[in-house]
């Protein structure tokens, strides 16, 4: 393999790198805060809806105007307030609904689990319907989360790419004065002849 090739590997390789860190980062992003898109993701950390949804998938969540029996669902066990980023989620299937007390309310139940789930929830804890997910793609969003996940997969490549775009910087720095001392030497031969 010749130089040329090689180095075409290493700077595709680097953006490719880049660049399915800026979506990790994305994906982070878009689970841990509030978009005025109305589309969150989040980590799927159990069991408890497999085969259907694996764990460690990320799940694509979009709030809905009304829901339906069999869709699955991501909700907030706890009440949640305006614009709260919830710290726990369940994403379960919706098996039933009912008013109480004019109040909206949904019982869910996680498709591996052999009985629906306790308590019922109210409307209003309910982020969103499940769109699509991407099966073990939660992990890598899940760590990046996390303070050592931070360090390695953003400040780490961060400090990298400034690092080597300040070397650039200073390579074309030294080249531009060189050209110029190069030029004033050239000028003052002329001028002095």
């Amino acid at each position: 393999m010749n130089n040329r090739f090689i180095h075409i590997l290493l700077t595709t390789s680097y953006w490719l790198f880049i660049l399915v860190l800026f979506a990790i980062a994305g994906m982070a992003a878009l689970s841990s805060f509030q978009f005025p898109i109305n589309f969150r993701t989040f980590v799927v950390q159990s069991g408890s809806m497999e085969p259907a949804i694996p764990t460690g998938s990320l799940v694509f969540v979009q709030s809905q105007p009304a829901y339906a029996v069999g869709e699955v669902i991501t909700y907030s066990p706890e009440p949640l307030q305006a614009n709260q980023t919830p710290e726990t989620t369940i994403t379960h299937r919706l098996i039933g609904t009912n008013e109480v007390a004019s109040q909206t309310v949904f019982f869910t139940k996680g498709d591996a689990n052999s009985v629906q789930d306790l308590d019922p929830i109210p409307e209003e804890q309910v982020i969103g319907k499940v769109t699509t997910f991407l099966p073990y793609l939660g992990y890598p969003v899940g760590f990046i989360k996390t303070q050592l996940g931070f360090i390695l997969l953003i400040i780490v490549p961060a400090t990298i790419i400034v690092y080597s775009e300040l070397v650039v910087l200073k390579k074309e720095i030294v080249k531009m004065l060189a050209q110029k001392k190069a030029k004033n030497v050239a000028n003052t031969k002329v001028s002095g002849t």
